[in-house]
Formats: structure tokens, C-alpha cells, sequence
């Protein structure tokens, strides 16, 4: 366990990649880039508050349990993390960030029971979520999500009816047919 948090660092060593850590708070620092972190053994690594905007160096970290991003005002997007080979991940949050889409590759997380996005400029949450049967908490405030019922159904805590929706309706976009009719 490190914990450098609060000390205005501008960086981290780039020789942080050689230590068997498996816990990093680094939050609430001045930190822009991210050099090559211990991706064997980091489970739980704090970045908030500090200056990312690019989170590439993180894409070894498949053991990942935890990871926090929030108040990084210029990160744009997570996509850069491997999803499909983070198989433990069981929390993201990265509110406060400037994240305008969202990869589809986050409903391969089939441990995620928290995704915290609140303050972000994206206007639609992946469908693929769907596929995350644990999510038990997605929190999506001041964001541009315009879709009622998503939003509605993560008011309530209805993840169960939430990923229904989405099965039911990526399954009409992708469903090969079907009749426009009147509305009734």
C-alpha cells in the first residue's frame, strides 16, 4: 500500500511499475500523466483530483478491483482500459471528468457493482451494460442522458429493469424487421 495523496506531486516515478503494490492513493495531487503502473499486483488505485487526461498507461492493470478517477477535468475518455480482460473490477467512478461517450466494452465487467459518472457530458449510457449482472449502484447526475426511462429506472435502483430495457430495446435496433405502426 502507497498512499502519496495531498502532497501536490506533478508526477509519479516512472520505477512505481517495479513495486509489488497493490494499493495506490495518489489522489489530490497535480498529477497530468500516469507512468507504467504495477499491472501484476494493483488492485485498488485512487487518482482523484489531480490533472489526467489520458489513462493509457493503465491498460496492463488487469487485476484492477477498484479504480477512481474522479475530478480529472481533462480525462475524455476510459476507453483506453481493456475491459474484456478486467475480470475483477468491481467499482469505476470518474465523475467530474469530461467523458462524452462510453465504450461499449464496459458490459464485459461481470463483477461491476458500482459505476459512479455523475458531472460528465455523455448523453447515453452503453446498452451493454445489460450484460453486468451485479451492478448493484450507477450514478449518472448532471449528465446529458435524456433517455427518461434509463434514467428513471437508476433513480429507483432498478438495475434488473434497467438492463431489461436495454435488452429489449438493443434488440429492436439490431433485430432485423419489425413493422412501424401507429402509436396506440
Amino acid at each position: 500500500i502507497l498512499i502519496v495523496s495531498g502532497n501536490g506531486l506533478e508526477a509519479l516515478p516512472d520505477c512505481i511499475e517495479q513495486l509489488p503494490l497493490k494499493s495506490l492513493d495518489a489522489s489530490r495531487n497535480a498529477i497530468r500523466t500516469l507512468p507504467k503502473m504495477p499491472h501484476k499486483t494493483l488492485e485498488a488505485l485512487d487518482m482523484a483530483v489531480n490533472q489526467l487526461s489520458d489513462i493509457e498507461s493503465l491498460s496492463e492493470c488487469a487485476n484492477l478491483v477498484s479504480l477512481a478517477l474522479d475530478n480529472n477535468p481533462d480525462l475524455s475518455s476510459l476507453s483506453p482500459l481493456p475491459f474484456d480482460q478486467m475480470k475483477r473490477i468491481i467499482s469505476i467512478s470518474a465523475s467530474h471528468a469530461a467523458i462524452a461517450e462510453l465504450d461499449p466494452g464496459l458490459g464485459s465487467l461481470v463483477k461491476l457493482e458500482t459505476l459512479i459518472l455523475s458531472h460528465n457530458p455523455f448523453t447515453e449510457l452503453p446498452p451493454a451494460l445489460a450484460a453486468c449482472k451485479k451492478l448493484k449502484l450507477i450514478k449518472v447526475d448532471s449528465t446529458k442522458i435524456s433517455d427518461n426511462k434509463v434514467l428513471g429506472y437508476i433513480d429507483k435502483g432498478e438495475m434488473k429493469q434497467l438492463a431489461k430495457y436495454w435488452e429489449k430495446n438493443s434488440a429492436k435496433s439490431t433485430g432485423g424487421g419489425g413493422k412501424k405502426g401507429k402509436k396506440r
